[in-house]
């Protein structure tokens, strides 16, 4: 059974990025579990780079993600 991994520890990872993308995965699968449908291939596919990106942002830098349909 996946569980839910709150803010409070993900934000323990933001220094580890490979964790941080493990432990994000984890919780788009738990979503999509709970849901009981979802979009999982972008999800799991898209997360190194959306942390990647996350990492070099700066100051009140925002980003937005969209598949463009």
């Amino acid at each position: 059974m996946l569980k839910y991994i709150p803010k409070t520890e993900t934000d323990k990872l933001l220094d580890q990025p490979e964790l941080l993308a493990e432990a994000l995965r984890i919780n788009a699968l738990f979503m999509v579990e709970k849901a009981g449908k979802g979009h999982l291939g972008t999800s799991l596919s898209s997360m190194e780079a959306i942390v990647a990106i996350r990492h070099l942002m700066e100051g009140n830098d925002i980003f937005i993600s969209s598949k463009g349909h």
